[in-house]
């Protein structure tokens, strides 16, 4: 029994890192746009919340609460979190990519879909840490 009792330890190893997630709460505000359905571009207005939860293996979800994709999945690194939504939703097939700077809290958002209606968006804007009213 004292044998097995490290190899039920280092069993569990990977399970308590993952426990140990980091949630940051983002405010966005959008600054530019590029709808190239319209060909219409400039600065542009709007803003969203991020929330980012980041983990010790490098793996990272981000929520946010505008757009057609809410939930995106990417990797962390040490200059930026990358998330990417993919949603296919009758005969058209959409797919969403947010970048966050983790330095500047620079954003670059894209959306693309193909099916009846093909569009490209593209926004930027900058992150600033939220805080939370209780």
């Amino acid at each position: 029994m004292m044998k097995s009792l490290p190899v039920l330890l280092i069993a569990f190893l990977p399970l308590q890192a993952q426990a140990q997630e980091i949630q940051l709460t983002l405010n966005c505000q959008i600054e530019r746009a590029h709808d190239f359905k319209t060909r219409q571009a400039g600065p542009s207005s709007g803003s969203f919340s991020a929330i980012v939860h980041m983990s010790n293996s490098q793996d990272a979800t981000i929520e946010v609460t505008t757009g057609f994709c809410f939930n995106y999945v990417g990797s962390l690194s040490e200059q930026e979190v990358i998330g990417e939504c993919k949603r296919t939703v009758g005969d058209s097939k959409y797919w969403a990519y947010l970048t966050i700077n983790r330095i500047n809290g620079e954003f670059e958002h894209v959306f693309t879909s193909s099916g009846g209606s093909a569009e490209i968006e593209y926004s930027e804007g900058h992150c600033t840490p939220g805080k939370k009213l209780f």
